[in-house]
């Protein structure tokens, strides 16, 4: 998928376009300078 690049998971979805409701623990792990690869979600 994409990667806005913010803590926000406003516009961030999956290479399927499922849009990702997160936390707000999960939004702030999101924000920390990192590249994440989804390759499988159970």
């Amino acid at each position: 998928g994409t990667y806005p690049g913010s803590a926000s998971a406003e516009g961030y979805t999956l290479d399927d376009g499922t849009k990702l409701n997160l936390s707000d623990k999960d939004q702030k792990w999101l924000g920390l300078k990192d590249t994440f690869h989804f390759t499988n979600l159970a």
